[in-house]
This record gives structure tokens, sequence and C-alpha cells, in this order.
């Protein structure tokens, strides 16, 4: 927040006022205080100087299914180099999965961080 031209509003709320708030901030993905300002905005006729910022909830949900994605995957890839210390070989059927299934949480979170 630039401090030269936005300030900080604070106003009250009814619970169900809140709960529709937030709803009608779900539905355009974006969050309550976001959906407030801009609802000002539009009633005094201004116009958001920036584009309107992205929820994190995207984000956030495609990092959380790749951290544990990685840590199964962590889990194997530390099974396979025990293996392949005991044995000279390594099964390659178990690295074509594993490096597809690392290109797979690859392509999940460059859609999660490229979406608008």
């Amino acid at each position: 927040m630039n401090a030269e031209t936005s300030t900080p509003l604070c106003f009250k709320l009814r619970p169900e006022e809140r709960a529709r708030l937030r709803e009608a901030a779900a539905q355009r993905r974006i969050g309550p205080s976001t959906f407030a300002a801009e609802a000002v905005r539009h009633a005094l006729g201004t116009v958001r100087q920036r584009p309107l910022p992205r929820r994190l909830d995207d984000i956030a949900e495609a990092v959380r299914a790749a951290t544990g994605q990685l840590g199964r995957l962590g889990n194997n890839l530390s099974q396979l180099a025990h293996a392949s210390n005991c044995v000279a070989s390594i099964d390659p059927h178990a690295l074509a999965a594993i490096h597809a299934d690392l290109a797979a949480i690859d392509a999940r979170l460059a859609t999660a961080l490229a979406a608008p």
C-alpha cells in the first residue's frame, strides 16, 4: 500500500452481512476487503488504479499438493537409492514413474502460477 495515496478504512458489519460479503467476494475470487473497496469505488464513480490482487488460494493449494507429492517422491527416491547401494541396478520403470510424477507436479504449479 502506498502511504501517500491509500489509507486503511475500518467499518462494522453484522455477522450475516459479513458472511454475505465473504460469499460475494469468493464468487469474484477476490478477498472481502478488495470486494468492499471495489464497491466503494463503484459507488463513488472512481476506478482502481492497479489490477485486482490475485487470491493466493489457488497457488497455496497447488503448493500444498505439490509439497505432499514431493514428500512421497522423496521417500521413493530414498528407497531407490538404498536399493542401488545394495544391488548394481535400479528399475528403470520406477525412475520413469518418478520422472512422470515430477513433470505432473511441475505442470500443476506452472498452471496455478500463470492463472490470472
